[in-house]
């Protein structure tokens, strides 16, 4: 605990507010012990503070001792436990569970429960995507190092006669190796402190760019972790950009002071550079159609028909107090008093309710549905929602047969069904009209069909349409009931009007996730949002990569080839012979690049497939277009130093060279 003891196992009465709840209602007070808060008509004493960051459950605000449970969330909810065991203790923990299970089967077969390690729960919904990004990033880190160690291969040649000279006046192998690779050192560890600088300035970015129930979001900040992992990744790309220059360096100096070997104009360095480019390019073609697939997958989910209007509705959800409202009909006045009050505010053009609102937290409830007069074995299980006869108008739901609800209907008999269910249930045939049996726990309810509403994404954008039949408002105990609220204006203007009436009507009923349905939307796809954007990033810098490795070699080349080139030029050589020769060098090096990253990009991506959308790992058009913006990457990298190689002047070139 920050502050206090936490829960107290001999009292019912104790309270742990996270930390987020300390800081936010309570100001940070270090003397909030002791106070004493309301929660549902329930008083609770306030005995310990959470640290920052734990917050199990994901969101979680306070923690209760033994909370009424139907009151709190719902009867549908059952235990969950969570154990901490000793080494080898797992299976007498499954063993037990097992037996308690017996004991309680009533009957019926008991159901092995599940055991799953605490840490695969929190991070399921986000270890995929991280494991992606770090992936990228590492990637990244490589190709910033073969693309130092090439650039460094070349510079190294160019130094041969200062390396030749040592090597005469006595350094030793051991020792010019262990010069070259202490001078890529100092610029490891000059690039380790500037990005310790980025990452301060950065990271917060990072963190409001993630989605908001990432697992220790709140934890992640410059720290002793990160300059730890900082001065590993250092040494670590020290070394990988600095061996192979240093090795090259001591060839370059035992080479003796012949004029041509001291141009560094060596075949097996060149081939060595141009293998490097190779594998720069071949990288890049992976992140590059890692991340066309995300940023196709992320365009793929905004075209998805939601079913529902995003830009002119605000939700909101409340939960009512069992000590205020002890029965269904208190608590569907309340809701209809809170109706009527949100339809009269200035601008509002319709508000509804509901038991469950699209993409909000909650099981809803599962029920079988048929036609009426077929055998129960043809029932089709759907999630049942209740809604008013408003509802559909405020969340901008199409009526695409038949009605809404209706005053005069009566409550028990008439259900609407959305357009998939109806045409699971009855075809082509006319829905409306029809009868259908409609089956709970306990008994079946024969309803009529009065209107057809259009399919929507009912809990993440991008699942398959629901079967959904709803049910008149008075049909469930609203003890939570949603409201959707649409207006002229802009509907996030209107949430200081919504608390005003809902303090009018009830001061201790708060509403929760008062939000727009845009917001709802953007919410549900951040994760798919972040990793799109990041990747692409990732994919930009590996571009850039790879056009540096492409331009700066092929400079360096031209540059030691400058005589070469001059006696081309005398012997007849014109200037677009020369730069075509240089731009095919820069080809030469790209295309094996682009090939062999098309064919890891088929194998790798396949680790991609549970986060797209509407696109295929192996999308052709994809590796296709990758494959040919590469290539025309290199071109446009080759273009400068061609030009430059092709106005060399002949008689220039051979006076310098003699």
């Amino acid at each position: 605990m920050l502050l206090g003891r936490g829960l107290d196992p001999e009292s019912s009465d104790g309270a742990v507010l996270s930390y987020g709840l300390w800081r936010d209602a309570f100001g940070a007070d270090s003397a909030v012990l002791g106070r004493t808060i309301e929660l549902s008509g329930h008083r609770y004493r306030i005995t310990g503070v959470a640290p920052r960051g734990a917050e199990f459950p994901a969101g979680t605000q306070l923690w209760l001792p033994d909370p009424p449970v139907d009151e709190f969330f719902g009867v549908a909810f059952g235990p969950s436990v969570v154990v901490r065991v000793r080494p080898g203790g797992r299976q007498a923990v499954q063993q037990a569970l097992i037996e308690d299970a017996m004991r309680n089967a009533r009957g019926g077969e008991p159901r092995k429960p599940e055991l799953i390690p605490l840490r695969r729960y929190l991070t399921a919904g986000v270890r995929t995507p991280l494991l992606v990004l770090a992936g990228a990033a590492t990637t990244v880190l490589l190709l910033g190092c073969i693309n130092v160690a090439g650039i460094s291969i070349a510079r190294v040649a160019a130094r041969a006669p200062e390396l030749a000279l040592r090597r005469a006046l006595g350094a030793g192998r051991g020792r010019l190796f262990v010069q070259l690779l202490a001078e890529m050192m100092v610029l490891a560890v000059a690039a380790g402190v500037l990005s310790v600088l980025v990452a301060m300035a950065a990271v917060p970015a990072l963190v409001r760019l993630l989605p908001a129930e990432t697992p220790g979001l709140d934890a992640v900040r410059p720290d002793a972790w990160m300059l730890a992992i900082t001065g590993i990744a250092t040494v670590a790309a020290a070394f990988i950009a600095g061996v192979p220059p240093a090795a090259a360096g001591v060839r370059s100096g035992a080479g003796g002071a012949h004029p041509d070997r001291l141009r560094g104009d060596s075949r097996g360095e060149n081939r060595f550079q141009g293998l490097l480019t190779s594998v720069q390019v071949a990288l890049a073609v992976l992140l590059v159609v890692t991340a066309a697939l995300l940023g196709r997958t992320l365009a793929e989910l905004q075209a998805v028909p939601l079913g529902y209007d995003t830009e002119s509705v605000l939700t909101f959800s409340v939960r009512l107090p069992k000590a205020t409202y002890p029965d269904a009909a208190a608590m569907l006045r309340y809701a209809e008093d809170v109706r009527e009050r949100l339809a009269a505010l200035p601008g509002v053009t319709a508000a509804g309710i509901t038991d469950f609102l699209p993409l909000s937290e909650g099981l809803g409830a599962g029920i079988g549905v048929r036609r009426s007069g077929t055998p129960k074995e043809e029932a089709v299980s759907v999630s049942a929602i209740s809604a008013s006869r408003d509802y559909f108008a405020a969340l901008g739901v199409d009526i695409v047969d038949g009605r809404s609800f209706d005053p005069t209907d009566d409550p028990a008999r008439t259900v609407i069904l959305s357009r998939r269910l109806a045409r699971t249930l009855f075809g082509d045939a006319r829905a409306v009209g029809a009868s259908v049996t409609v089956g709970g726990y306990r008994h079946e309810d024969e309803a009529v069909v009065v209107g057809i509403v259009e399919d929507v994404q009912l809990r993440e954008v991008g699942e398959e349409d629901r079967l959904i039949v709803y049910r008149p408002l008075e049909q469930s105990i609203v003890s939570s009931p949603g409201f959707a609220v649409r207006t002229r204006g802009s509907p996030a203007a209107l949430a200081p009007a919504v608390r005003r009436t809902l303090a009018e009507v009830d001061p201790a009923v708060a509403p929760y996730r008062l939000r727009t349905m845009e917001v709802a939307v953007g919410e549900t796809l951040a994760a798919r949002r972040a990793a799109a954007l990041i990747a692409i990033l990732f994919g930009a810098a590996s571009v850039l990569l790879a056009l540096v490795a492409v331009y700066t070699l092929l400079v360096q080349s031209v540059a030691r080839r400058y005589r070469e080139i001059g006696v081309r030029m005398a012997v007849g050589a014109t200037a677009r012979n020369i730069e075509a020769a240089v731009v095919g060098r820069g080809l030469a090096w790209a295309a094996p690049g682009v090939a062999a990253g098309v064919l890891l990009s088929l194998a790798a991506t396949r680790l991609l497939e549970s986060m797209l959308f509407g696109v295929a790992p192996r999308d052709p058009r994809i590796l296709a277009a990758t494959a040919l913006g590469l290539v025309t990457v290199a071109v446009l990298a080759a273009w400068l130093p061609a030009r430059r190689a092709g106005r060399i002047d002949p008689s220039t070139a051979l006076r310098e060279s003699t």
